[in-house]
């Protein structure tokens, strides 16, 4: 049960970076790049909780 909170919660962070990531504005210099490296960001963290979950149920 534990590794599933923990999967979820990293889930929830992913989710949270892309959303913080999509609100920022875009009037800087190297905002492409940014913005590129917060939605990778927040895509790890999500396949990272998805992984962390099956990891923990021993799939």
């Amino acid at each position: 049960m534990k590794d599933i909170g923990i999967g979820v919660l990293l889930m929830l962070v992913g989710l949270a970076v892309i959303w913080y990531t999509s609100k920022r504005p875009k009037n800087t210099n190297l905002s492409s790049v940014n913005n590129f490296q917060g939605y990778v960001s927040g895509v790890c963290f999500i396949i990272g909780g998805i992984i962390y979950i099956f990891g923990g149920l021993h799939f």
